[in-house]
């Protein structure tokens, strides 16, 4: 497990924070100046598509009939875009797909995963506030303490060891947990950024992430093209006497 300092902790929230205004201010301009002329495709979907090896966080139903109502909103001034169903949201702990993929013992590799995330105790997260990148409109996710953060980085780590390289998406991911919950389809208009706009600081909901998701599956996380691998169980977190 990853130990990180107190210190570097309190600076990391404080640039996440940072950050996702930096992301609302550029990519809501540049979808703005694009607005007429640009046109966004959806990711390749279908079971040839389902290439894609992810450990993923379910949230919990409260949290998901949360955002339901902003996703209402925005599906009726722009219902050409994809919206995620509820049961394909998920925030994203790390990708394993060379590291699950490259040939070797699935089932042995599947049992490192489970001894690395088993090794963490469960962790809150908070759902608060719109933004937009380029190609999708996210739910902001706010984690609580160090274990996502921590996770994140061994997982990277298992992924280097089998020759997957890190790109600037997984350090952004890293800083920037996130729910996708739209996917752009064609044009983007300033209606619905401004209703984006209007929800940047709403609040969807906290929840203890008890338990994580090893999924196969798409880019759009398509109910009929993801297979459960494994449901891996956090460690228990026994309160101080």
């Amino acid at each position: 497990m990853v130990e990180q300092q107190p210190g570097v902790i309190g600076n990391l929230a404080v640039w996440e924070r940072l950050s996702f205004r930096l992301v609302w201010l550029v990519s809501s301009a540049q979808l703005r100046l694009s607005a007429g002329s640009a046109l966004h495709s959806l990711p390749p979907s279908g079971p040839d598509a389902a290439l894609h090896y992810t450990v993923m966080i379910r949230p919990p139903a409260h949290a998901v009939t949360s955002v339901a109502a902003a996703l209402e909103r925005l599906r009726g001034i722009s219902s050409h875009h994809y919206f995620y169903p509820a049961d394909s949201m998920h925030v994203t702990v790390g990708g394993v797909s060379r590291f699950l993929s490259d040939g070797s013992n699935v089932a042995a590799r599947l049992a490192e995963l489970r001894a690395v995330i088993g090794s963490y105790p469960s962790f809150d997260l908070t759902l608060r506030g719109l933004n937009v990148s380029p190609s999708t409109v996210f739910a902001q996710v706010i984690p609580h303490g160090r274990s996502l953060r921590a996770l994140r980085t061994d997982l990277r780590m298992l992924g280097r060891r089998v020759g997957e390289a890190s790109d600037f998406g997984d350090y952004v991911r890293d800083l920037l947990p996130h729910m996708n919950i739209v996917r752009f389809s064609g044009r983007v208009t300033a209606d619905l950024l401004d209703e984006v706009s209007r929800s940047r600081q709403m609040w969807f909901g906290r929840w203890t992430v008890r338990e994580v998701e090893v999924i196969r599956t798409n880019s759009l996380f398509s109910r009929e093209d993801r297979q459960l691998l494994e449901c891996i169980p956090l460690a228990p977190t026994h309160p101080s006497a």
